[in-house]
């Protein structure tokens, strides 16, 4: 995931699948524009689609210099041949350091490439564990598996071969795929093409320079399908007692270590013609499994008659279910857990205060028309680069409930930066808005006003209580109409809804900015081009998403819509909901009054933008 993880809002609000509900629909592997305010393109391409994350090749690094003592591989919608290879290549590599043997380089390209072979986006990333990578922590030509380098194609349709190939192999260029059907070679038909031969690969669907890769290597895949169903898939076998005699209901009794199931199936019935043999019916009993159980050893009790041999199998089935469903129970501890009231506030009754609205604003004429409209609730923030704020004029009006509103990122490298630009404004504000824990922890006790950000994610009544330090909470942009009002009458805590402004949906270290146009890698500084240009992302349907970054360059893409709630204000508001946000990010002057002046009508704009108001994420 090309965010930081919980702050991405990207998915629920374009395609109502939340990210934070393990539902993403993943618009980062979309194609994107970097442009400037000039409209001028930096680059065009997947931008925010990372490569998969790889540690396998400092593995041996990370175990001997850290404290790291488990490690988590993810995969759980991947298929078993990405799992086994995954899982067997990291055990492997493991082993050989837990038994001090030297991992040679060699050893962990094998094991690379046998990682490459099922599934990278052209390669893999080591993320940010050696610092910043740059475009090569990207997969900027192509989202998806682009599996092993085979060569370039020639000018009279062949290629010579990089690494070996095989009939019914999957291969493909950036822009096309197929089965490979047939492979040449002196012009005569091959099974296999070898590294280093120059051959002709069929379907003939390729064109001069494009660069061919197999992405599907059908020997290998063999091997590792037949490598988890001998290593990987244990059988549980149980023993059974059969009781088939005419006129009476079968009955089958399954026995495993100290768990018993009894079953009833179908009567059995006389013999017209051929009965039911002995063999046939043990045959059928130890046919198939459930999950990882099935029939061992049969004992029968035997008179000859007939049913139908479907009803056998019913039972069988029935039986092997039950069976397994009695065990796999047995480990389900009866575990009820209730929250630790000591980490909960209490409960307490709140007085209905009369509605009121707090402004976050980004430049000086946006403050200046907020202001002039009578609003003195202000939200600001010293951490953005391109700040266009004149932050003495600001604190120098007398009348000012003045908020900071600080990163939701902060390393412990970046705290002191953080609160050396905070200095200026500590003894000048009412309170401080955060989604940040640390900064929490920092004021907690202290006499500011605490509002809990967007970016905390409040989904419900036992988050509101666990922050004890918080004063306001504003909820999180993805709740529903429904999922608002039920949090408003659970809640006892002063709630605030964001009702307007263009959405933060995401919160990255990676930066488009300074990756394309700064050129920063792990060798090389940032220019630091947001200090002075605008840019943004733009998609294939030409929406612009703004980009801002902060003094610890963290960066922040915007939605090009703003949500726009004012003309539900009055139907949310009730004796919880009583404070409500906008935000306003780059709209100009002419934006900034247009909406107070329907904030103070209490009606949208046309065709305005709900979020998730009315549609409630997955």
């Amino acid at each position: 995931c090309v965010s930081y993880s919980g702050q991405c809002t990207m998915s629920g609000l374009i395609s109502d699948r939340s990210g934070n509900r393990g539902r993403c629909a993943q618009p980062c592997r979309m194609e994107y524009s970097l442009i400037d305010d000039n409209s001028k393109f930096h680059k065009t391409g997947f931008l925010m689609s990372t490569k998969d994350l790889m540690t396998i090749n400092i593995l041996p690094k990370l175990l001997k210099e850290t404290k790291i003592k488990s490690l988590k591989i993810e995969g759980r919608m991947k298929r078993g041949e990405y799992v086994v290879n995954t899982v067997r290549s990291y055990k492997e590599v493991i082993r050989e350091i837990e038994k001090n043997k030297e991992v040679t380089d060699l050893y962990i390209k094998k094991k690379e490439d046998d990682l490459l072979k099922v599934f990278n986006r052209e390669g893999f990333t080591n993320g940010y564990m050696l610092g910043y990578e740059g475009e090569k922590f990207l997969s900027v030509n192509n989202p998806k598996n682009q599996g092993t380098y085979l060569g370039e194609m020639l000018n009279d349709g062949y290629i010579i071969l990089k690494n070996d190939v095989s009939l019914g192999d999957g291969i493909s260029s950036l822009y096309d795929g197929c089965i490979l059907t047939k492979i040449l070679y002196n012009n005569e038909k091959v099974s296999v093409g070898k590294s280093g031969m120059k051959v002709k690969l069929f379907p003939t669907r390729f064109s001069k320079g494009d660069k061919i890769f197999k992405t599907n290597d059908q020997k290998f895949e063999r091997e590792l399908r037949e490598s988890f169903k001998k290593e990987y898939v244990n059988k549980n076998y149980v023993n059974a007692n059969f009781v088939f005699e005419v006129n009476k209901p079968m009955t089958l009794e399954l026995k495993y270590k100290g768990y018993r199931m009894k079953v009833f199936g179908g009567v059995v019935d006389e013999a017209i013609n051929t009965p039911l043999d002995r063999d046939r019916i043990i045959t059928q009993l130890k046919k198939g499994s459930i999950g990882s159980f099935s029939i061992g050893e049969v004992s029968l009790n035997y008179q000859e008659g007939y049913i139908n041999i479907s009803k056998i199998n019913e039972l069988r089935r029935e039986s092997l279910t039950k069976l397994r469903d009695k065990v796999v129970n047995s480990y389900h501890n009866n575990f009820e857990f209730s929250f630790d009231e000591n980490f909960l506030a209490d409960k307490k009754d709140i007085q209905n205060d009369d509605e009121s609205y707090i402004i976050y604003v980004s430049t000086q004429e946006q403050f200046n028309v907020v202001y002039e409209n009578g609003y003195r609730n202000i939200i600001i923030s010293p951490f953005i680069y391109r700040r266009k704020l004149d932050f003495e004029s600001i604190l120098s009006k007398g009348d000012l409930n003045l908020y900071v509103k600080f990163p939701t990122i902060i390393k412990d490298s970046e705290m002191e930066k953080i609160f050396r630009a905070f200095e200026k404004f500590k003894d000048s504000i009412k309170g401080i808005l955060t989604s940040n824990a640390g900064i929490l922890r920092h004021f907690r006790g202290s006499d500011y006003e605490i509002i809990g950000d967007v970016k905390l994610n409040v989904f419900n009544e036992v988050s509101t209580r666990f922050y004890k330090e918080i004063d306001i909470f504003t909820i999180s942009v993805e709740l529903s109409r429904k999922e608002i009002f039920d949090l408003s009458t659970i809640s006892d805590k002063k709630l605030c809804m964001f009702v307007y402004g263009k959405t933060d949906i995401m919160v990255s270290e990676y930066c488009p900015i300074g990756t394309f146009v700064g050129k920063r890698s792990l060798n090389n500084k940032c220019s630091r081009p947001c200090t002075r240009d605008n840019f943004y992302l733009k998609d294939r349907v030409n929406n612009k998403l703004l980009l801002t970054t902060e003094i610890n360059c963290k960066i922040h893409t915007y939605k090009e819509k703003p949500i726009d709630l004012i003309s539900q204000i009055n139907e949310i508001k009730n004796k919880n909901i009583n404070v409500f946000r906008l935000d306003f990010i780059d709209e100009s002057c002419e934006d900034v009054q247009k909406i107070l002046n329907n904030l103070f009508e209490k009606r949208s704009a046309k065709n305005a933008f709900s979020g998730n108001y009315y549609k409630p994420v997955e």
